[in-house]
């Protein structure tokens, strides 16, 4: 079973909107995500780092996208995972919600930020909730 995502990143009136297959926890996607974050600040490198990201080649298939281009918010997605950039100050604004997967509408919000500067230690401090997931392996609640 696959635990769907979408990943909207705003900057001013631009959105883009990103959809992830597998693993869409905090502890894998989240994890990711604030890792990308920590070491590409600004809104360009963030996004073309996402986009460089590939599923290592197996038997089964060849090397693919983790994160791939959409149109619009799915709608059977696991987690919905919001940045909004404001790059003229450096800093980001993070939303993770988890939406039911039996009706989208319905949703539990995890993380919400105010804008902060991108850091590390930034990033860990708005965002402890990805980071003890990932210690914890897959949980999340």
């Amino acid at each position: 079973m696959s635990t769907r995502t979408n990943i909207l990143i705003e900057n001013n009136q631009t959105k883009l909107w990103l959809y992830r297959h597998y693993d869409g926890y905090l502890s894998a996607t989240g994890h990711d995500l604030m890792i990308n974050l920590i070491h590409n600040k600004n809104i360009t490198s963030f996004v073309a780092s996402l986009l460089a990201t590939n599923y290592d080649a197996c038997e089964l298939h060849s090397q693919k996208p983790v994160y791939e281009v959409t149109s619009e918010k799915h709608g059977d997605i696991d987690f919905l995972y919001r940045f909004i950039f404001d790059d003229r100050k450096g800093k980001v604004k993070i939303i993770i919600d988890e939406v039911s997967s039996y009706d989208s509408e319905l949703s539990k919000n995890l993380i919400t930020t105010d804008f902060f500067s991108v850091s590390r230690d930034e990033v860990k401090k708005n965002c402890h909730l990805i980071f003890e997931a990932k210690k914890n392996s897959h949980s999340y609640a």
